[in-house]
């Protein structure tokens, strides 16, 4: 698997070509930041919980407050008559002892070490809780917010993470209602492509995406989310090594369309060519 992976990658990369043989060196060099973000995403395909981390990894992780949120649902987890309140003590016990701080452009790592999230990497550590405790779940994409949403014991429940009070939400009709706030009957307006995710719950009414997604995804996401940041800082060929990055985990619409208009602004074509 680690060899296929590796394999993968440099078909990926060797098949983009620069302007020039120095602008070409240039992208390869700075594919990644560090070794061990290197690791985590080459070779932690099948583990999310790292595979989160690879963006601005820590080289010497202290999670204490994760650590200590594990002991503490595990307990719960243990009773002997585990019903729905074990979503109640995960949602509520993680953001009493994780998730302190909400700021957009949240990372996993700095998630898991400060407690600064937004609802990526909030949603990301829902994810890996209600898989441990073997709750099924899905995340829902829209064009600027993730969610889970789920059922348990026959209930359907919706975690938003960046809600600390209001953000379990049980039962069907609840959870209709929650959803309808993002689903647009409207197809006139056009996409924007350099949505971030990553905001607090809006009712804006003008969402066009509303997809499943896993965590190796969600882990594209923060990708995608760090390019935008590049391209903001006009660190074009950053957000482009990103892109790439993003596309490998998630090949979605707006990753692959964000990253070919990347390849047109610095001149970069995918089928040999050089402009």
């Amino acid at each position: 698997m680690k060899k296929l992976l590796t394999i993968l990658i440099l078909i990926l990369f060797l098949g983009f070509h620069a302007k020039s043989q120095d602008d070409y060196v240039e992208i390869k060099l700075t594919l990644f930041e560090t070794n061990l973000e290197k690791k985590y995403f080459t070779q932690h395909q099948d583990n999310p919980f790292l595979l989160l981390q690879a963006l601005h990894p820590e080289e010497e992780p202290n999670f204490k407050s994760w650590d200590k949120l594990i002991k503490i649902l595990d307990k719960k987890a243990q009773r002997k008559n585990v019903d729905v309140q074990l979503l109640s003590d995960i949602f509520f016990k993680t953001h009493n002892h994780l998730l302190k701080t909400y700021a957009p452009h949240s990372f996993f790592s700095g998630t898991l070490k400060n407690g600064v999230f937004d609802c990526v990497t909030g949603s990301g550590a829902y994810a890996l809780l209600l898989e441990r405790y073997g709750i099924p779940y899905i995340l829902v994409e829209t064009d600027e917010h993730i969610y889970l949403k789920g059922q348990y014991e026959g209930i359907p429940f919706i975690f938003e993470s960046t809600f600390a009070q209001n953000g379990l939400i049980l039962g069907e009709i609840n959870v209709r209602q929650f959803e309808e706030k993002f689903i647009t009957l409207s197809k006139s307006s056009e996409p924007n492509q350099l949505l971030v995710l990553g905001s607090n719950f809006n009712n804006s009414n003008k969402n066009r995406t509303f997809e499943h997604i896993g965590l190796k995804e969600l882990a594209g996401l923060q990708y995608y989310n760090y390019a935008i940041e590049k391209f903001h800082e006009k660190d074009f060929k950053g957000s482009f090594v990103q892109l790439l990055k993003a596309e490998f985990l998630y090949p979605s619409s707006r990753i692959v369309d964000l990253k070919e208009k990347m390849e047109l602004l610095l001149g970069i074509v995918d089928n040999g060519e050089i402009q």
